[in-house]
């Protein structure tokens, strides 16, 4: 299954925008793990559920994400 976790898309941001070279590096780091992590959840649960239900799951919650990040919240922040 191919597609990112919200975390993996935040470390990406991070990785391309901080200006100091270390920092991006281990934004990148992070990217990888995360993207690891994300993908080791949705193979896990492939294993009780079958994988379209997984899919259409994970469709479900990335609608349901987009909507209430277009919703203005106070500040802007890292973990919501």
């Amino acid at each position: 299954m191919n597609g990112y976790a919200r975390s993996c898309e935040r470390m990406k941001l991070l990785a391309e925008h901080v200006a100091e070279p270390e920092l991006a590096n281990l934004y990148r780091g992070l990217l990888a793990s995360e993207a690891r992590h994300h993908m080791l959840f949705v193979e896990l649960a492939c294993t009780v559920r079958h994988e379209a239900e997984v899919r259409a799951r994970l469709a479900e919650l990335a609608v349901h994400e987009a909507a209430v990040l277009s919703e203005p919240g106070p500040a802007a922040r890292m973990h919501s």
